[in-house]
Formats: C-alpha cells, structure tokens, sequence
C-alpha cells in the first residue's frame, strides 16, 4: 500500500482502515448476491413510552359552593267574596177544614137460604150388567179323570175316539175326489212308540179309491193329535181310528 499525504497510518488506524475495506467487500457481495435486500425499508424505532405526571392541587383553591336555590315568591292573599245572607220570608200555613164525618148507612141482612142436602137429591149409580157370555161349543169327549183305574183296552178304545174328532175336524177332501164324487171310509192301525210319538201307519180297509187312502194316511201323519194318558204313553200301543170321505149335496 501507498502513503496519504506524505503520513503513515499508524498500526491501529491500519486495522480499521482493512476491517471497514473487508466490511464494504461483504456487503457489496450480499447485494450482489440478494438484490432483494436492496428495497428493504428500515423498521423504523419503536417510540418510547411517555410518562405522564399528575401534578399536585394547590393548597388556596377552594370548593364550589352549594348552589342555593331561590326562595319562591309569596304570593298576595285573595280575600274571597262572601254572598249576601238571603232573607227567607214565613209561610204561612193554613189549618186545614175538620173532616167531615161519614155517614154508614144499616146494611140489612140477607135471608140465609136454606141447606139443600144433596147426597138425597143424587140419583144411585145404575149398576151395569155385563153381557152374558156367548155360548161355547162343547168339548169333544175327553178321558175321565179316573183314567188312572180303567184298564188300557178301555183307555186305547176311548184314545181312538179323541182320534177320530180330531182327525175329522180338519179333514182335506182331495179336490179330484170332490170332481168325480168318490166317496168312502178309510180304517187304519196307527202305531204309538212311547213317549207318545206316531210310528208306523197302517190301512186295515180301503176306501176303493187310493187318493182317498193316501189323505187319511197324511192326516195322520201331519196333524196335531192329542196327547195320550200317561198310562199309555210309558208304553208302545196301537189304536185303529176310521176316516169317513162323503160328499155333502
């Protein structure tokens, strides 16, 4: 290295002048090397806290005085206005007239009537009569009540009989019948299971005509006998009942 104007840096001096020549050679070559850094703006310094200071009152200043509110003004008295006393005049009140005395006059008494007595005068009640009861046909025979001591053949002959009644108070006379005028009488044997029930139906004489015969077994069959004493009806017995067919002119 040269010489400066004729003086020699001293060895200190020569130290900083190669470490500020070292400095410059780095930072040459990081902006070279980062030329990003080059716009980078300082952070600028935080600013330092202010301290504030409350200085003290002084001593000579005294507090506001309360506010004193005004007093209200009095206002003048109104004397009020009495009325006038109003003089009230006398009635006068005139006595009143003595009623006058009512005159009642005799009231004369009614002739008292004499009491009729009623329960005389009333008619007796008519007693009304019923009518006599119609006539009423009689019965066909029934059994006696004795039926008990009769023997059966005279309890089965007097059943038979009922049978027959019976059986010719609802006769159907067969319409071709009545047409050719057939006439006849119709025997049958009808058989009694016990208990009283109908069993077998039999035809002892013909009538000559088979629709006639046919009717009388229906009959039998189809209407409402009745009921056989109990003597007979705790066993099987048979009764013949006959059935007469004839034309009536």
């Amino acid at each position: 290295m040269g010489l400066i104007g004729d003086v020699a840096p001293t060895p200190p001096q020569r130290r900083l002048l190669q470490a500020a020549l070292v400095s410059l050679a780095c930072h040459a070559m990081a902006l070279a090397l980062f030329p990003g850094l080059r716009g980078a703006a300082p952070r600028p310094a935080l600013p330092s806290p202010l301290e504030v200071r409350l200085a003290p009152l002084p001593a000579n200043v005294a507090a506001p005085a309360a506010a004193v509110e005004p007093r209200p003004e009095a206002t003048p008295a109104v004397e009020s206005k009495q009325p006038p006393p109003v003089r009230r005049t006398p009635v006068r009140i005139a006595a009143s007239a003595p009623p006058t005395p009512v005159r009642s006059e005799p009231v004369e008494p009614k002739p008292i009537e004499p009491a009729i007595d009623r329960t005389a005068a009333e008619p007796e009640p008519v007693q009304a009569f019923a009518p006599a009861p119609a006539a009423v046909p009689e019965p066909p025979p029934a059994i006696r009540a004795d039926a008990d001591m009769e023997p059966v053949d005279s309890l089965m002959q007097g059943y038979g009989r009922l049978l027959e009644h019976a059986l010719g108070a609802n006769q159907h006379y067969p319409r071709i019948a009545r047409q050719r005028g057939w006439q006849g009488l119709v025997k049958m044997r009808v058989q009694f299971l016990p208990g009283g029930q109908v069993g077998q139906v039999s035809i002892l004489s013909s009538s000559g005509f088979p629709v006639l015969d046919e009717t009388a077994l229906d009959m039998v069959r189809t209407a409402d006998l009745p009921r056989a004493p109990d003597r007979l009806r705790s066993r099987e017995f048979t009764v013949d009942v006959p059935v007469l067919f004839r034309l009536r002119g």
